[in-house]
């Protein structure tokens, strides 16, 4: 009976262990959607396993948040570093955040970025001359950044609308080595002896 027992946990943790290996080894998608025009404005999706398992949905209406009260601490504070980390330490990951943040994004993949802008001034002339000057930059902007750009004049209306989705793809494993570099510079090699750094 004890034996049967152990098979069954070791069967449960190696499937586990590949259920893990399946979710972080193949890319997640996470897809946004946008229009100012459309209730709710936007959606934010994240799916895992190439795309196939929705993980979380979000979606709104940006709002302003209302302004935070901030009570004046009359509370004596200490000059000295009472927490974990010292000063060394923190100076240490600051120098080494931007290194981190470099090798970070260049793991997020841009798959695929579309913004349609709709946009009326009230009068077909101005609104002509306005799309005239920025149709020009729709093919600069995809070139350089891989943002198809549609523009829309609208000749009869004021009016202002603007929708977009994009489509960014991470393979969550990738983010290992980056961590582990960020880890190794700020909090093991400097207590290590030179020859081992």
């Amino acid at each position: 009976m004890l034996g049967l027992i152990l098979w069954v946990v070791l069967g449960l943790l190696v499937l586990v262990i590949v259920l893990a290996l399946v979710v972080f080894c193949t890319p997640w998608r996470l897809l946004a959607e946008f229009d100012t025009s459309a209730r709710p404005a936007f959606v934010v999706r994240l799916l895992i396993v190439g795309g196939l398992i929705p993980l979380f949905s979000v979606s709104g209406i940006p709002r302003q948040a209302a302004p935070e009260v901030v009570e004046p601490d009359t509370t004596k504070q200490s000059k000295k570093t009472t927490g974990p980390m010292s000063r060394d330490t923190i100076v240490r990951m600051m120098r080494a955040t931007p290194r981190l943040f470099s090798r970070v994004i260049t793991k997020f993949k841009l798959e695929d970025a579309k913004v349609d802008l709709l946009f009326g001034l009230g009068d077909p002339a101005d609104t002509g001359a306005v799309f005239g000057a920025l149709q020009p930059v729709a093919p600069l902007v995809e070139s350089a950044t891989g943002v198809h750009l549609t523009l829309r004049p609208d000749f009869h209306n004021a009016r202002f609308a603007c929708c977009g989705e994009a489509a960014v793809r991470i393979t969550p494993i990738t983010l290992i080595p980056p961590a582990l570099g960020f880890g190794w510079t700020v909090f093991l090699a400097p207590h290590l002896p030179a020859r081992l750094r």
